[in-house]
């Protein structure tokens, strides 16, 4: 982020970071600092971590899984409500708070039992998209995202999701168009404006740079969002 490099000082800030990657989504499973080579910015809530390397097929058994089942309230609630009324929404809640504790192995297997339930439901092709581009498989998650948009067509967070694939698979021209349409369809769009800023600034367009990352900081003020 233009503004992002200074506000993530903890580290010498490399061009790949400086994306963003969802917006306030509904439909939350998303990180702040994605690492896709060519990284895009995400929505202002629970971040993904970095994870270098997995296996192909998620493993299905998590260490400590029984602790954080029994300890974490969020999780415990997600779980009985699925479990009382099965649903696209709670699916998609306990994969978020699986994803919250850092146990995506699980979030995926709760992502694909929920398109299992509703292939048609946008929010969890979303999630999987983001997943697997926060894996490293970008050609996965495409798919995923492809379908995320086709569900939700007015959803800016997938046309966000949508775009940092493309750029992780260094589309560049349709990556921007896809931030385009994701701050059309929703102007206080930070993370969108912020992405902007990010391909501008790739494409040494400095003065539109500074402009889209302006109204990004001006959104995110108003909305009262943390800085990315």
């Amino acid at each position: 982020m233009l503004v992002f490099t200074t506000a993530c000082a903890s580290r010498p800030p490399r061009f790949a970071d400086r994306f963003v990657t969802e917006g306030t989504p509904s439909v939350n499973l998303g990180g702040v600092e994605v690492p896709v080579h060519g990284r895009l910015e995400r929505p202002p809530r629970a971040a993904m971590p970095d994870v270098p390397k997995i296996r192909a097929v998620p493993s299905r058994a998590s260490s400590n899984l029984g602790t954080l089942e029994a300890s974490s309230p969020r999780l415990q609630q997600a779980l009985a409500a699925l479990a009382a009324a099965p649903s696209s929404a709670r699916y998609l809640d306990v994969a978020r708070a699986y994803v919250s504790a850092g146990v995506r192995d699980r979030a995926f297997d709760y992502l694909a039992e929920g398109l299992r339930h509703d292939g048609d439901d946008a929010g969890l092709h979303d999630g999987m998209a983001r997943l697997w581009r926060d894996w490293g498989f970008p050609d996965r998650a495409l798919p995923e995202a492809s379908a995320a948009v086709y569900h939700a067509p007015r959803s800016a967070e997938a046309r966000n999701t949508l775009g940092t694939i493309l750029w992780a698979l260094t589309l560049r021209d349709e990556a921007v168009s896809a931030f385009e349409a994701a701050v059309a369809l929703d102007s206080s769009a930070a993370y969108a404006w912020r992405n902007l800023c990010t391909t501008a600034l790739a494409a040494g367009h400095t003065a539109d740079a500074t402009a889209y990352c302006r109204r990004a900081n001006r959104v995110a003020l108003s909305r009262k969002e943390p800085d990315q």
